[in-house]
């Protein structure tokens, strides 16, 4: 009779087991939009579970998710580094905790104003972009599409939102690695047009789209479900800004793009289980001063020897065509 209790037992615990993964497996994140506030930065609580935030003079108790992503100044931080007076912009989750924080010091958003007042004064295109090389300077212009950054290494952490900010101008880039500087240079340029990425594993949902054209679409897409169950689902310019943190500085080549994106994933994410169901597409767009610069450069004497060339060609047809007409004749006469 015990015997038969245990094996009772045994059968239930398991059929439990296999119901809660079946359970978790299935839930998915709400198709609702996560709710986005802003502020300014006061205090972390003790413990640092809760985040203070002021806005309009009135005072917001935050409490934060157990994975909660900060970045401060364009650069992966900690909810800890935050500073009093730091403007922040805050995303959260399903369970209504700050899942995403990007914040900015008072000094760094001067430095983005100037940064955006020398890119304008210069009559710079906000839809070209120019991937700066390592140990040069480097501004990303307003609304640039997606592109690669070798500011930062391939292995690097996702660096900061860049949701319409550039980025200070006279802050020096850090030499990145090799295969992706070659593939960032400005006589190679490209953007990222297409992305679409879907993650399953005990740990992680991921679920990415991105399209080109307009980077406020409805179409760019990111859906996270977390172990804890909490979800983000954003859409348009808050898409597009975790899309271009998840792919900085990667390189373009497939295999390596595929394998550092991967690797970044599961390091951001805190992701254990070597069991993942990936699937990734991604296409590159060579940008139009890029495809311009691939085209031969002609000399004023190749453009005359061009027009000549055009000239006999015309002159060849007109032969071809009073030599028809004279046949035509000869064969009437006949």
């Amino acid at each position: 009779m015990r015997k038969l209790a245990w094996v009772i037992a045994a059968c239930l615990g398991i059929t439990l087991i296999i119901y809660g993964f079946t359970a978790w497996g299935g839930q998915e994140v709400s198709a609702e939009v996560s709710q986005e506030t802003k502020g300014s930065f006061v205090r972390l609580e003790p413990g640092g579970k809760k985040l203070v935030v002021t806005a309009g003079g009135n005072e917001t108790v935050y409490p934060l998710s157990s994975t909660v992503w900060v970045y401060r100044n364009m650069e992966k931080s900690a909810a800890e580094q935050l500073q009093a007076g730091d403007g922040l912009e805050i995303i959260l989750n399903a369970k209504e905790q700050v899942a995403y924080i990007k914040a900015t010091s008072p000094q760094f958003a001067a430095s983005q104003s100037s940064a955006g007042t020398v890119g304008a004064g210069t009559g710079a295109d906000g839809n070209a972009g120019v991937a700066p090389s390592p140990g040069t300077e480097s501004t990303v212009l307003p609304n640039a599409a997606v592109k690669p950054d070798s500011s930062s290494g391939a292995t690097s952490p996702a660096a900061g939102a860049a949701s319409g900010s550039p980025t200070p101008s006279g802050v020096a880039a850090t030499p990145g690695a090799a295969n992706a500087a070659a593939v960032t240079s400005k006589d190679n340029e490209a953007y990222l047009d297409k992305l679409s990425i879907e993650w399953k594993s005990r740990d992680l949902i991921l679920r990415v789209k991105r399209q080109g054209g307009d980077p406020s679409a409805k179409a760019n897409d990111v859906i996270i479900q977390g172990k804890d169950l909490s979800g983000i689902h954003l859409t348009g310019t808050s898409a597009e800004s975790f899309i271009q943190q998840l792919v900085k500085g990667l390189p373009q080549q497939q295999p390596a793009f595929e394998a550092l994106l991967k690797k970044r994933i599961a390091e951001q994410f805190q992701v254990k289980d070597d069991k993942v169901d990936w699937k990734l597409d991604v296409k590159w767009k060579q940008s139009s001063s890029a495809a311009d610069k691939s085209k031969p450069i002609l000399s004023n004497q190749d453009k005359e020897d061009d027009k000549d060339n055009e000239k006999n060609k015309d002159k060849a047809k007109g032969k071809d065509f009073n030599k028809g007409k004279d046949n035509g004749k000869h064969f009437e006469r006949d």
